[in-house]
């Protein structure tokens, strides 16, 4: 009779340290799946970050390419006047300014067939970095997309945890109330 009664002051002085050995379990995990969860938010918040980084320098790339098109044409027009002008003065008497002439058209000529293959080229490279620009848009969704699905997988991986210590909760309930524990 004795024993017993001391058995059941040792289950009574033992029940606030499992509420303790639970509470710390339970805050050890929540502090795991935390360092867990935050560099990898972060991770992919950076990640994010350098994308959408590298799409504004690409936009503002693309922005000054535009101008300098556009101010290529214009000297491209300036340059075809240039050349109406001379090609019109072409027929005049002296031969000294039909010559210089001549050296001028050509030098035009030459300068506005090193502007249109600058045109194009310019033209080019903008395809491309639309191209690019596209590509890391598709990025960036995709990673998005990742992102709320590494949510998801966290929020159910956090209810089965609940689910698991709320099981683990009434198995200990069940053993500190059975019988057969009281008569050893």
């Amino acid at each position: 009779m004795a024993f017993g009664k001391f058995c059941q002051g040792l289950q009574r002085s033992a029940r606030p340290l499992q509420r303790i050995i639970l509470f710390s379990v339970h805050t050890c995990s929540t502090r795991f799946s935390w360092f867990v969860c935050c560099p990898l938010l972060a991770g992919s918040c950076l990640l994010l970050l350098l994308v959408i980084k590298n799409i504004h320098n690409q936009v503002n790339q693309m922005k000054s390419l535009q101008l300098n098109v556009e101010s290529l044409k214009k000297k491209l027009l300036e340059a075809k006047t240039e050349y109406s002008l001379l090609k019109a003065e072409k027929h005049a008497p002296m031969e000294r300014e039909h010559a210089k002439a001549q050296e001028e058209i050509v030098s035009l000529k030459d300068l506005v067939s090193a502007l249109r293959t600058k045109m194009e080229n310019l033209q080019l490279e903008s395809l491309e970095k639309d191209k690019v620009v596209k590509t890391a848009e598709a990025n960036a969704r995709a990673l998005q997309k990742q992102s709320e699905g590494f949510l998801l997988e966290y929020d159910r991986l956090l209810e089965d945890n609940e689910n698991l210590r709320s099981q683990l909760a009434c198995i200990d309930r069940r053993i500190s109330h059975s019988p057969s524990k009281k008569y050893a």
